[in-house]
This record gives structure tokens, sequence and C-alpha cells, in this order.
């Protein structure tokens, strides 16, 4: 039975459970402003017009006739802002976006990289979704915070991202990788590999652009680019021809708390590079 004062990120770090290979697989990033209170299911518990809604409906089906993977999520500031609304969006590697006076300018306009401005500096977006898990904003708040200090405007408070028990998690655009457990003390430190354009790897859950295993295959070749994956074989294009990283099943399970108030632990078996000289099959 798990104590009532656990805290699934706290479960997770206690039994030292891996990140790596857990960001969600994601092809597009929509972002929308959303200013006022989410609730649990925040794409549907917001204070936006049923149009609004509607519009982000379209947008997906309109973009996912071109990606495989599409995640929306609701993004805001917690400051005084102008009335101004920022839409923003992600995909092969670029971040655009555009500001809207109200949202009936939104619903009016069919989603156009060509009518968007080009966002060079990386964005910051931090899960505070107290409402989906505690954790999200118990940890997610105070790392808002730090990094508002060091890159001002480029951070924002977001919905859920998935992962909680890895909280606090912060999803970088365009680069396009999910961060999990990055602590307010730590921020300086991980902003200043960011901004470098390098990757900061004892916080990263994965690039969502690659599959589950290629994330974790990533880690070998960080320089490589994927060619495919084939079973448990993750094959990139390296300098010179190719490599090849096998990754497997964890053998070695870990009782983690799938989210805050759950009553009991759950095994979770992450995916590893195979040590040298295994064989076998992802299951």
């Amino acid at each position: 039975m798990a104590e009532e004062t656990m805290f699934c990120a706290q479960r997770s770090q206690q039994v030292c459970e891996p990140m790596l290979g857990s960001a969600p697989r994601v092809d597009a990033w929509l972002m929308v402003e959303c200013n006022g209170l989410w609730g649990r299911k925040a794409l549907v518990e917001n204070p936006m017009p049923a149009s609004v809604k509607d519009w982000i409906t379209a947008t997906e089906q309109a973009l996912g006739a071109r990606h495989e993977a599409v995640r929306t999520q609701l993004i805001k500031q917690r400051r005084v802002r102008d009335a101004q609304l920022t839409i923003m969006l992600a995909e092969q590697g670029g971040l655009w976006r555009r500001e809207f006076a109200s949202y009936e300018d939104i619903t009016g306009w069919a989603l156009d990289v060509s009518q968007m401005q080009p966002v060079m500096e990386p964005q910051y977006f931090v899960c505070t979704n107290g409402r989906r898990d505690r954790c999200c904003s118990k940890y997610g708040l105070p790392l808002f915070r730090s990094l508002r200090s060091l890159v001002g405007a480029r951070v924002w408070e977001t919905t859920h991202t998935g992962g909680h028990r890895f909280a606090p998690n912060v999803v970088v655009l365009p680069q396009g990788h999910l961060y999990g457990r990055v602590l307010p003390a730590e921020v300086p430190a991980f902003v200043q590999v960011v901004e470098s354009g390098a990757v900061s790897w004892p916080h990263l859950r994965g690039r969502s652009s690659l599959p589950k295993e290629a994330q974790v295959a990533e880690v070998e070749v960080p320089n490589g680019r994927l060619i495919a994956v084939e079973g448990n074989r993750v094959r990139f294009a390296v300098d010179g021809g190719e490599r090849t990283v096998a990754v497997r099943r964890s053998p070695v399970s870990f009782e983690v708390l799938g989210s805050c108030g759950d009553a009991h632990t759950e095994p979770v078996f992450p995916l590893e590079v195979y040590p040298a000289g295994l064989d076998g099959d992802v299951e």
C-alpha cells in the first residue's frame, strides 16, 4: 500500500526509475494560449469558447493529414499581458508563432506557417496542470518561476505533457526534447546547455519526434540520423556509414505510482540499450 503523503514524482525518483524513452511520440506540437483555469481534461475543461475548441479539433485533423502524431497543448504565462493571444506550431524541426487580437480572429483562420513568424530561440513549456496531477503544480510552478528569471517571455506554463511522475517536466521547442526532473537549482546549468544547442542528457526523457526505441538508442549515437527502427534494432546514419543500436525491455522492474493518489504501486519495465553481447527482442 502506498503512503498517502507520497507524491508519484517522489516515488519515481526514490526507486531511481529511468526516464529515457518516456517522451510521448509527437510530430507536430500545436500550442494555443489559454489564460484562466484548466481542468483535469484541460482541452475540454477550460474557459475558451466552443468555437475555439472546434477550431483546435479541425486544425488537429488538418495536421494529421501530414503527420502521424499531433499534440495540442494549452499555454499561458501567468502575468499581465496585452490582449493578444499566441498560437505556435512546431513541426519538422521548426517553430512558428502568430499573435491574434481575439479568439474570434483565431477561429476564422486556417493554420498556415507562411502566415506565421519563425521562432529561432528555444521556447520552454513547463507542465503545471495540478488538476491533472499534484506533482505538476508542486514541482512545475517553481521550475516555471526559475526559468522565467533567466529566459523571460520564452517560458510558458502548459497543460499535461505525460509522465507526471517525472515532474517537473519541460518541453523545449523547436528541438522537440522533453526533459524531466529539472530542479530549480539546476536551471542555470540546464539553460546554458539548451541555449548552446546541446542536449541536457541527465534530464532527457526523449526527443519527441522519435519512437521510444530510438529515444533510448540515440544516447549511444548523439550525432546520428535515424534511418529505421526494425524490431529491437535501431539504425542510424553516421559519418562514414551506419551504426545499429539494440534495445530491450529491462528485465528489472521499478515499482512506481502511476499518479498521485494511487493506492498501490505498479511495476514498469523501461527500455534500455542492450548490454554487450546480449541478443533478443523488444517486448
